[in-house]
């Protein structure tokens, strides 16, 4: 048989779930292999460590003495608010181990690589497109981690408790971008975005929570020469997936039946052409049940992979949701990524400014104080924020808020979505995820103050709800 692009294994297994999605008749149906290998065993990361699983290490990269500087001034301010006693709303902005070695410029490039490849996103999926640009999706960075315990948990107790609504696009240099387009670098998808649907057209026990698992892989312009995509064909085109994941009452994390189209190519056909005669015809027909791909993908064992990948997928986005959430605008797309408040100060340093006018100080968070007045009196002051909320940087509109205490968070929404595409139960009032995410947008760039009395906020609004188990249960043996 001649050679194609799709010979590696995994290549052969999201080949059958596209073709099973979208039917023979697509055009990467031609090659597919008869009998297409088995694929790699996915190996678990080391437990019970902080660990970025489908990502490549943090990088080295050449540190001038001023970045050196920078480092020990940003390592200080940690520090410091470290030996605070603070709140608990103050100790969610510090963020942990999972987000503390982000760096400027792992910050710069993925940023940047989000806005030069999610306009893509608009042939994949445009009401998701409209969604995330307006709200912003959560970036992650090569920095980035999670928790080896969260990417491997067995069972997801707390799948319930999930936004409704959320996604995360990893962010990756060009020379990571180029990795992964080869046959044999396989990662995470670019994008990932899940919806709790209420009424999914599959098959579930009692008590699930539903999920809409997509995956994309978004195209990027300019980044293989002319010989290389002639190599790798599949890289000019944008690949979208999805399937349905259920989560039992127990946690047990399962791939769901869901309606697949197949068509069957008839030799002759009772139609007449019109030249007369016969001629051969197609017979389309729908059924329910869970792609071939994710049999491959897991061995034999959807279940497995599925689980795998939901783990890993929420847990990069419950990363990128903690700490200090900083919303990039350029025209009317907008990012959003997570990193510790006391990183902000020097990591925006340079940030534009108008006719000369001294920086006004970024927001920051003042430790638990006195003030002694001229009259003698004392006043204990608690921890607070202060600061500008909005600037001009590297020719992004910026925005830093803490969700929950400037503005709700998106991800704050639990209960369950209705697909319009099924049969939505009569006498509710609906809205749709586009008005849902105008609103949001307002009030994310809306550029409130919080009032603090007594170290804690007069006024409050829904958080984030990424409810990951503290202690997952315990692996079972060989899991």
């Amino acid at each position: 048989m001649t050679p194609t692009p799709y010979q590696e294994p995994l290549d052969q297994a999201f080949l059958r779930l596209w073709i099973g999605l979208y039917g023979p008749d697509s055009r990467l149906s031609q090659y597919l292999r008869p009998e297409p290998a088995a694929p790699p065993e996915i190996r678990p990361p080391q437990r019970d460590a902080p660990a970025c699983p489908s990502l490549p290490r943090p990088r080295r990269l050449p540190v001038s003495k001023a970045r050196a500087r920078k480092t020990s001034k940003i390592d200080g301010e940690a520090r410091r608010v470290a030996d605070m006693s603070l709140p608990a709303w103050a100790m969610n902005l510090i963020g942990d181990e999972l987000i503390t070695g982000i760096t400027l410029d792992a910050l710069l490039e993925s940023i940047d690589d989000y806005f030069n490849c999610f306009l893509q996103m608009r042939r994949v999926n445009r009401a998701a497109y409209q969604f995330f640009t307006r709200v912003g999706a959560p970036v992650v960075t090569a920095q980035s981690a999670v928790w080896t315990k969260h990417a491997d948990m067995p069972r997801f107790p707390t799948a319930h408790l999930l936004p409704a609504y959320f996604g995360v696009f990893m962010g990756r240099s060009p020379e990571e971008a180029r990795e992964m387009l080869q046959p044999d670098a396989p990662g995470l998808p670019d994008f990932f975005w899940f919806e709790k649907v209420a009424n999914a057209p599959t098959v579930a026990t009692a008590g699930s929570a539903i999920f809409s698992m997509n995956s994309v892989y978004l195209r990027r312009n300019g980044l293989l020469s002319p010989e290389e995509e002639r190599r790798l064909p599949w890289a000019r085109r944008n690949l979208g997936m999805y399937w349905y994941v259920g989560i039992d009452r127990d946690g047990e994390v399962q791939a769901l039946p869901m309606r697949m189209q197949h068509s069957q190519r008839l030799p002759r056909s009772p139609r007449k052409n019109p030249e007369g005669g016969l001629r051969s015809g197609t017979v389309h027909r729908s059924s329910f049940g869970i792609p071939d791909g994710l049999y491959e993908l897991g061995n034999g064992n959807p279940h497995q992979w599925v689980r795998r990948m939901f783990c890993c997928a929420v847990a990069f986005a419950a990363t990128a949701s903690y700490g200090l959430q900083v919303a990039f605008r350029r025209g009317k797309v907008t990012a959003r990524i997570g990193i510790p408040i006391t990183n902000a100060r020097d990591f925006f340093a340079d940030r534009d400014v108008t006719d000369g006018e001294r920086r006004a100080a970024i927001l920051h968070l003042r430790r638990p104080h006195e003030r002694h007045l001229a009259d003698g009196r004392v006043i204990q002051v608690g921890a607070h924020l202060a600061g500008q909320r909005q600037f001009a940087w590297h020719g992004y509109d910026v925005s830093v808020g803490a969700p929950g205490l400037h503005y709700p968070a998106p991800e704050g929404f639990t209960d369950a979505l209705y697909d319009a595409e099924e049969a939505i139960p009569e006498g509710l009032a609906l809205s749709d995820t586009t008005k849902m995410a105008k609103l949001m947008s307002g009030v994310i760039w809306k550029p409130r103050r919080t009032r603090f009395r007594h170290g804690r906020p007069t006024r409050e609004w829904t958080g984030n709800s990424f409810a990951l188990p503290e202690t997952p249960p315990a692996a079972a043996g060989g899991e």
